[in-house]
Order: structure tokens, then sequence, then C-alpha cells
């Protein structure tokens, strides 16, 4: 499958992120800013081995989650999506199996200029190890300042 990980989309006029097919691994992006929704999820079946894991969704001109009638996700972990202008999830992402633990929509990640994290931002240290993430050369947490995988796209220095 294909990771999609470590990457900062932001300004783009449309969405920040369309995904159509199976077998990717979403992990460890910030996604802000867009006109249209920060990621996109279209009708493709999708549900075999994708994973949503310490993504950061923020501030983008539609939803933050767009789901089409029909996707699902296999394995969801910690992600933060906030303060979209459309709304944080629209359409069926329900069908995604968000929940409580998934942060969706309920605390500000105090991004900075440069979509940097904040000393203060619960997002440092709020993300989970996910074998095969962009990451997977560690074998445990050990080599994440502060012990923790972050979520979006930059580890934060302590």
């Amino acid at each position: 499958g294909v990771v999609i990980g470590r990457n900062l989309l932001y300004g783009n006029d449309s969405h920040g992120l369309v995904i159509g097919g199976d077998a990717a691994d979403i992990v460890n992006n910030t996604i802000a800013l867009n006109g249209g929704d920060g990621i996109r999820f279209e009708d493709c079946g999708c549900g075999t081995n994708n994973n949503f894991w310490n993504n950061l969704v923020y501030d983008n001109g539609g939803f933050g989650l767009d789901a089409i009638a029909g996707t699902t996700a296999d394995s969801l972990g910690t992600n933060y999506v906030f303060d979209n202008d459309g709304g944080d999830t629209a359409g069926s992402a329900a069908d995604l199996a968000l929940s409580a633990s998934d942060e969706i929509g309920s605390l500000d990640p105090e991004l900075t200029a440069a979509f940097t994290l904040s000393r203060t931002s619960p997002c440092r240290n709020g993300g989970q190890f996910l074998a095969g993430s962009p990451d997977s050369n560690d074998t445990d947490s050990g080599n994440f300042y502060g012990g923790e995988v972050d979520v979006g796209a930059w580890e934060s220095p302590r």
C-alpha cells in the first residue's frame, strides 16, 4: 500500500487531500487552510488496510472530513479535526467509525504561523505509534521527543 505521511498540505484552492483507493496509511499530516474539504474520502469502497492516524485537519474552507457514502476505514488513531468552515465531519463520516478518542473538533491545536505546534498544544505527545507509518523504523516510541508521537506533520522539539 501507499503511505501518505509527514506532509503539510495547505493553501490549495480545492481540497487538501482526496482519497479514493485501498491500502493507504494516512499518518501524521497537517492539512490546513485549503479552499475545500481538508480530507475528502471518495466513494471507493475503501475499507481494506486503510489507516487514518495522528492527522491534524484545521481551518479548511469546507468540511474537515467529508466521507462520501460507502466509505469506511480499517483503523483510526488520534486525529484532531478542528475549526473547519463547513463543520468538522460531513457526509457519511460516521461510517468512518470516528469516536471521542479521535478528538474530533474538541481542542484547538494551537498552531504557529509556520504550522508547527506551540509548546502548549494538546497535539504534542498526543498521537499514537502506528507500525508501517513514516516512523516505522522506530521499533518503539523512544525516538520521539517526549517519548510519544505528536499529531500533525512535525515532531515538536522539547
